[in-house]
């Protein structure tokens, strides 16, 4: 007794063996050669100028940071002062 596989009107493959569409894939642009993307003077100068604003900000940012560290150092040191002094006075007592 012979099996009996559906068929694909049009094709000679069963559906298992119809295969997938091809995926296309789009060409590759050319790149253009380095005299071609060499930035000026003037663009390397305003890049300096944009990174230099962004190295100053970010030298603030890290000054407000340690400053921030430095205090919060200085009151854990005081509330552990307080509470060594406190300790110090339940066991005296």
């Amino acid at each position: 007794m012979a099996t009996h596989t559906s068929r694909t009107p049009g094709s000679s493959l069963t559906p298992s063996e119809a295969r997938p569409e091809p995926t296309i894939i789009p060409p590759t642009p050319q790149l253009p050669t380095g005299e071609d993307i060499e930035p000026g003077l003037k663009d390397i100068y305003q890049l300096l100028q944009h990174l230099n604003i962004k190295v100053t900000k970010l030298q603030e940012d890290l000054t407000n940071v340690e400053n921030l560290v430095v205090d919060q150092d200085a009151t854990i040191s005081a509330v552990r002062k307080s509470v060594e002094d406190l300790v110090g006075l339940a066991h005296g007592t």
